[in-house]
């Protein structure tokens, strides 16, 4: 037969990938004279789900969910599925139940086929289709097993689910064969009609023609007007005249602005080259170029060494969109093709839906991994997500002797993958890098502790704890790690980066960010961050005065480590403060300014503008969004199914999701971080306000200042000291005074060179 393939998403996972290239080739061989080509869709992204794989035949549409197992498989309409391994094992699918989740996509595929067939074949009655969605001859479902296996009659009533079966690669064309679907009954005539009518389905699933055996695009999915709903409807386009280059417009400033930080790739280009031979660490403020970087040195590697195996792993799980893009444009950029079986972007821990760094250790060791709801089951609670993440990868190597699967593993946002609590500790590491460090090759046999492991943390970012990813904290007393950072390789390369420079972030609001994040002008003093001049220059400032009891501290930045040209760019202040007397006013004012931004100034909604509540709760995020949304402006709830979707259950959400288009995102905290816009509204400043002293409420709000290009609005309703603290330093620019009262000096110590910081000193 003749098979063309199809994609929406490209192939990520090395199973699929395999099944997937297995499937092909049966479909090749076998004998299909005057059955016509074979379409094959893969990576169909459908609302709640994905599918893996659907066929496309003149007889009917199978979809094929993919699973990498082999052996007798056991499963009813209800219940958790296994399969018993040659070993007698009997392991559970990792989705539970494959009739529902086929069930699922079946429905999807069926919701975007059946509208389709009265426009496309007129000589048949579309009515008959639509009517006849539960049963198998409209699309089937079948589960696709590894070769030998078996699925023991009595299970499932065929009769009851004739769309259901379970099809191996002995069997899966043959079956192909027996479908018998409405469209195999339609005269020869209308051959051209069907034809019409499955090219209509894979346009309406907006997929990509590509060429399976490289993977190369050959006929890209048509870009189609894009629409958002009726209610809410899409800002018009900016006007090209005066108004969007006008010299005081926001559309104006961010021309200019974009194109000069499109400086900031090349100047990471020549740290991006370098592969270290060993541990290197990446150490920098919010808006330097972490990401980017690591980024840059994971396709750098990928493409000086295509068959190393390479995993960039990452926490937000918002961030996969933006991370896998930066990834595939270095790739291009330094002349290679992206190898997603070679080099992967990973979740730290993954989910039903994707695989991450954990649970492809876990499995490639043969060993479910962990999941919240099995955790739940078993009793095991942890209040945050590091920390169930942590008991997971210490459990794994209690459980079994990791054995090395990568050449090398490239951390994002270290500070969230480490945790307080000694007790989860694995032998005195944190078992996050313990578990990636034992899962890597060694550089070299002689030297079987030198292994490629970089990691990047923001310096005083984290939202949940105060302990930061150094070398000793990570690796205990292991002395062959606790100085792996200190000095250079034998090549020049650096084994620690330190990046002082704020690209993203304008100096005044990361000054802003820092000042109110440590507390600096707290009526208690300092709450937190570094006591040390090295530690604060390692930030990017220049320090007057010493930190001493009763003396004064100023800060500054200067312009060299404020790569941020926006304070040259804008004349009007990049930080506001607003209050309010009632959450109505406050929202209502949020409202009206951002429509004002988007209808008048011409910004993108999407890309330019994101809210960032300071109360990480689902139903306050929503009565955000639904005041938004009053005044006429589409929003995204980040992770919801669709724009403007203020109310969905866990298992509608789509966590890899951040940003939709014609819509303002509104998230929390935890999901902003990592992502951008050029204006960023914090939202309901006055929960920070209420508990001023809590370094946890007070990094919450840095880690949304931070996440601006250009402008901040902190808007907040009541009367507090805090509005006083940023009235403050909205005043002092990029340079902030402060009465250094460190909380030692109630004990007498007052000397700065004694004083006790939790970050590592610098090299």
């Amino acid at each position: 037969m003749e098979v063309r393939c199809f994609r929406g998403r490209e192939c990520e996972h090395p199973h699929e990938h395999r099944q997937l290239a297995e499937i092909v080739a049966l479909l090749e061989s076998a004998e299909g004279a005057g059955e016509g080509a074979v379409a094959l869709l893969t990576g169909v992204r459908v609302p709640h789900g994905e599918i893996d794989c659907a066929v496309l035949t003149r007889r009917g549409v199978v979809v094929l969910e993919l699973k990498a197992y082999t052996g007798e498989i056991y499963g009813q309409e209800n219940g958790t599925w296994q399969v018993k391994t040659a070993d007698g094992t009997l392991v559970p699918l990792l989705a539970g139940n494959l009739m529902a989740q086929l069930e699922k996509e079946r429905y999807a595929l069926i919701a975007a086929l059946a509208p389709l067939v009265p426009e496309y074949i007129r000589d048949f009655d579309g009515t008959e289709v639509l009517a006849r969605k539960s049963r198998a001859e409209i699309v089937a479902a079948w589960g696709y097993f590894g070769g030998g296996s078996t699925y023991p009659s009595g299970q499932v009533d065929p009769g009851a689910y004739p769309w259901f079966d379970i099809v191996t690669p002995e069997t899966l064309v043959a079956r192909l064969r027996e479908v018998d679907g409405p469209l195999a009954r339609l005269p020869r005539y209308l051959d051209p009609a069907v034809h019409d009518l499955m090219a209509a389905l894979v346009d309406a699933l907006h997929l990509d023609e590509y060429e399976f055996a490289t993977g190369e695009v050959v006929v890209p999915a048509p870009l189609l007007p894009a629409e958002a709903p009726p209610t809410c409807p899409p800002p018009p386009p900016a006007p090209q005249g005066l108004n969007e280059y006008h010299p005081g417009s926001r559309r104006h400033a961010l021309i200019l602005l974009k194109g000069q930080l499109a400086m900031m790739d090349a100047n990471l280009e020549d740290e991006g080259t370098e592969v270290p031979p060993g541990p290197q660490r990446i150490r920098g403020i919010a808006g330097s170029g972490k990401t980017r970087l690591l980024c840059q040195k994971a396709a750098s590697m990928h493409v000086q060494h295509p068959d190393w195996e390479i995993a960039l792993v990452f926490q937000t799980r918002a961030l996969y969109a933006m991370i896998e893009e930066r990834v595939r444009r270095s790739v291009a950029g330094f002349g290679g093709v992206w190898d997603r079986t070679k080099l992967r972007v990973l979740h730290a821990w993954g989910g039903t839906r994707r695989e991450g760094f954990y649970s492809v250790v876990a499995m490639a060791h043969g060993i479910i991994p962990e999941n919240v709801r099995s955790l739940r089951q078993k009793r095991v609670a942890y209040s945050l997500p590091q920390e169930a993440l942590a008991y997971c990868c210490a459990d794994l190597m209690d459980r079994t002797e990791v054995r090395p699967l990568f050449d090398a593993v490239l951390i994002d946002e270290g500070q969230d993958l480490v945790v307080d609590d000694p007790g989860l500790l694995h032998h005195g590491r944190q078992p996050f890098y313990a578990l990636a460090y034992a899962a890597l090759r060694p550089v070299d046999p002689a030297r079987p502790a030198l292994r490629r492991l970089i990691w990047a943390y923001d310096e005083y970012q984290n939202t949940t704890t105060m302990r930061i990813p150094t070398a000793p904290a990570l690796f205990g007393n292991d002395p062959a790690l606790r100085r792996c950072v200190f000095g250079t390789y034998p090549s020049g390369i650096k084994k620690s980066v330190v990046m002082r420079s704020c690209w993203r972030t304008p100096g005044p609001v990361i000054t802003a960010a820092h000042a109110l994040g440590m507390g600096l002008l707290y009526k208690g003093g300092m709450i937190a961050g570094p006591r040390r001049r090295t530690e604060w220059e390692a930030l990017g400032y220049q320090v007057e005065g010493a930190f001493r009891s009763q003396r004064q501290v100023t800060l500054s930045r200067p312009r060299e480590h404020s790569g941020n040209p926006m304070p040259r760019i804008w004349d009007g202040p990049l930080i506001e403060l607003r209050t309010f007397a009632s959450r109505q006013e406050e929202l209502a004012y949020v409202a009206e300014a951002i429509r004002a931004e988007i209808q008048d100034e011409h910004l993108d909604p999407s890309e330019s503008i994101l809210v960032v509540s300071m109360l990480d709760e689902a139903a306050h995020i929503r009565k955000i969004a639904e005041a938004i949304h009053d005044a006429g402006v589409n929003v995204y709830i980040s992770s919801a199914p669709a724009i403007n979707t203020f109310s969905f259950a866990g298992h509608e959400a789509d966590p890899d999701r951040f940003r939709a288009e014609f819509a303002v995102t509104v998230t929390g905290v935890n999901r902003a971080k990592g992502n951008e816009a050029d204006h960023v509204y914090c939202v309901s400043l006055d929960y920070v306000a209420r508990n001023d002293a809590s370094v946890t409420q007070r990094n919450r709000l840095s880690v949304g200042m931070t996440r601006t290009r250009a402008w901040v609005t902190l808007t907040g309703t009541g009367d507090y000291p805090l509005y006083r603290e940023v009235e403050e330093v909205i005043a002092a620019g990029e340079a902030v005074t402060f009465t250094y009262r460190d909380r030692a000096d109630q004990t007498g110590t007052e000397d700065e060179d004694g004083s006790v910081s939790y970050q590592q000193e610098l090299t």
